[in-house]
Order: C-alpha cells, then sequence, then structure tokens
C-alpha cells in the first residue's frame, strides 16, 4: 500500500479514535461499520479503492439470470447519481461493490464523504440482495421499469 493512503487512512482512523488494521498479506485493510459491513481499503496506483461483498451469484441457471438482470437495472437506474458500482466477481461468483478516489484529489473530509457514501450503498445493495433471498425465482419480476429521459 503506498504511502498516501497509508497516511490518510492513519489521520482517519485517529480522527475516529479506531485502531488502524494491520495490512493483510494481499495488501487490504478491513473494517466493520455499523457493525455489520466489512469494507476493504487498497490502493491501486493513485487510486484508493473501497470494495466490499455483497452476496453470491445463486447456482441456479434461472435464479442466478433473473437476479443479475434485477440487479443491473437497479444499477442502471443508479448510474450517474452514486459513484458506487455494483460488480460480479466472475471467479468467486460474488456481488461486489466497490469505488475509486484519487489520492491526488482526496482529502480527508473528501475521504469521510465517501466512506460514508459507501457505507450507505453498501446497505442499499445488501438490503437488494436480502430481498433476493426471500424472492421467489420461478417468475421474472416485471414490475421493475426503468425511465430514461
Amino acid at each position: 500500500m503506498g504511502r498516501e493512503m497509508d497516511t490518510m487512512m492513519a489521520s482517519w482512523a485517529d480522527r475516529h479514535r479506531v485502531t488502524l488494521p494491520d495490512l493483510d498479506e494481499d495488501g487490504y485493510r478491513y473494517f466493520v461499520f455499523d457493525g455489520e459491513f466489512e469494507v476493504k481499503f487498497s490502493q491501486a496506483g493513485q487510486e484508493m479503492l473501497l470494495e466490499t461483498d455483497l452476496g453470491e451469484l445463486p447456482q441456479k441457471r434461472s435464479a442466478s439470470a433473473i437476479l443479475f438482470e434485477r440487479l443491473l437495472k437497479m444499477q442502471m437506474a443508479r448510474a450517474g447519481g452514486s459513484p458506487e458500482i455494483l460488480a460480479l466477481d466472475g471467479e468467486r461468483r460474488m456481488f461486489v461493490l466497490h469505488r475509486s478516489l484519487p489520492l491526488s484529489r482526496t482529502e480527508l473530509p473528501q475521504l469521510e464523504d465517501a466512506i460514508s457514501s459507501f457505507v450507505n450503498a453498501t446497505a442499499f445493495w445488501s438490503t437488494q440482495m436480502e430481498v433476493n433471498e426471500r424472492t421467489s425465482f420461478e417468475a421474472s419480476p416485471r414490475d421493475l421499469q426503468i425511465l430514461m429521459p
């Protein structure tokens, strides 16, 4: 992890009176927010990356297709209004949420806003995954309509 991110994360941890976790073997620092949302922080070049796992893609092909379509439509509806991006890690069959921040233009107040926004987005998408677990996949949900101007 680069010095810029180390310094910024140390300042953030100090301000919030939390212990800065050590880097794991893959170069991530993990924080748990609101007692349930684990967010990992890393640096790639001059970008700070925030990422969290949301849930697995269902094994049943029809269920995974319906979920994927539903979440994609929701992501498209949120596009432009949210810097967080929902993605599918195909190797792990895991939905992940991520966001990047340019270190050269990010100060502590922007980091705090980004973390808050990311945790809120994580809560939103986690709720969508929970709805998925309670939803029957026998028929495709047709009630979600996206209107583009």
